[in-house]
């Protein structure tokens, strides 16, 4: 029992009004209190909703992209051009720096885009994503 209360002036005549709640048990709108932690890769949370989003991640993609011109390029300068490129990829901070990079990539590709020809779709990705 909770909050009884005497009423004397009334239509009703003097009476006691009480709320009653079982033991136990939050009131309406008084639910408990969560601590959620996401983090990592594709982390989310989803309370009563449908996850319809997709993560696109790109953690190693461009040191395999490095890997398969230094391994697949044999000419020293394009070699050199090309990776510096990827560099710049890998620190680019916003959308634009990161396409000025990804052009300077495909065109100092050019007789070399075989080496590049797996990773085209995730690169491809990757600069829709960010």
């Amino acid at each position: 029992m909770t909050d009884p209360k005497f009423y004397d002036l009334n239509d009703l005549g003097a009476h006691y009004q009480v709320k009653v709640r079982r033991a136990g048990v939050q009131p309406p709108n008084h639910g408990s209190s969560f601590t959620i932690n996401v983090s990592g890769n594709n982390a989310r949370a989803n309370v009563h909703s449908t996850d319809s989003s997709v993560n696109i991640v790109n953690d190693g993609l461009l040191d395999e992209v490095r890997q398969a011109i230094e391994t697949g390029v044999a000419d020293l300068d394009k070699r050199a051009a090309m990776l510096t490129s990827v560099a710049d990829m890998k620190g680019a901070k916003e959308k634009p720096s990161l396409l000025k990079a990804y052009s300077s990539l495909m065109s100092s590709a050019g007789d070399h885009i075989t080496v590049l020809t797996p990773f085209l779709p995730a690169l491809a990705a990757m600069l829709a994503g960010s």
